[in-house]
């Protein structure tokens, strides 16, 4: 026989309920809080080992296209711009140490960019972002099982664009201006070839 609460007990449910709740939420949002110190200390990390990279390559501009080049060819799918924004982030919070860890390192932007983080923190459509961000607390219930076609598109797709950052990467090093045949004029159409198919491939993607 099923036991059936008296108002009593339904009160002490509810407030055990509540308690519960609110170590849920506190802990959801300690757990926020660390993944964004997390990419934090990332951006700290990068930016320490990309300055000890440039350091392997010579002084002055030379040095500079020889950082690019190598970058664009050896290393992640990282753009220049964040790049230099993780080198600016190390420069000005000071060198990764094993005390780095501890620290409660600023935002990103707020470091390399003050003006455009506030402007950017008080832009309405920012806000919005972040109320929908606090309300939507079970995103996995938006969920729609994909279909084997829409896989087999988005592999398709991921191979398109490792191909064409292979390509950029393997004409990049032929098109360098301290090559045989290279210059910044063919370094530019290069670019802009990239961003063509990028941008082609972006709109292939919308309409599957």
């Amino acid at each position: 026989m099923v036991k059936t609460l008296v108002k009593d007990e339904k009160g002490e449910l509810m407030r055990v309920r509540d308690e519960i709740v609110s170590e849920i939420e506190s802990a959801w949002a300690g757990l926020q809080t660390s993944m964004e110190q997390m990419r934090r200390r990332h951006y700290h990390r990068l930016g320490e080992l990309f300055i000890q990279l440039r350091m392997t390559f010579e002084k002055g501009r030379i040095g500079d296209l020889h950082f690019q080049a190598f970058c664009n060819n050896h290393g992640p799918r990282i753009e220049k711009s964040s790049r230099q924004e993780y080198m600016l982030y190390r420069k000005k919070l000071g060198p990764v140490t094993s005390r780095s860890a501890d620290r409660d390192l600023p935002p990103l932007r707020r470091v390399t960019a003050p003006r455009h983080h506030a402007t950017d923190t008080n832009r309405p459509r920012d806000q919005y972002r972040r109320i929908v961000d606090d309300e939507v607390e079970k995103p996995e219930s938006f969920s729609i099982p994909r279909t084997k076609r829409e896989i087999e598109n988005d592999l398709i797709l991921d191979l398109a664009e490792k191909i064409i950052s292979a390509g950029f990467r393997v004409l990049s090093v032929k098109m360098h201006p301290d090559k045989d045949g290279g210059s910044n004029e063919a370094q530019k159409r290069l670019s802009a070839a990239k961003r063509l198919l990028e941008n082609a491939l972006q709109r292939e993607s919308l309409r599957r």
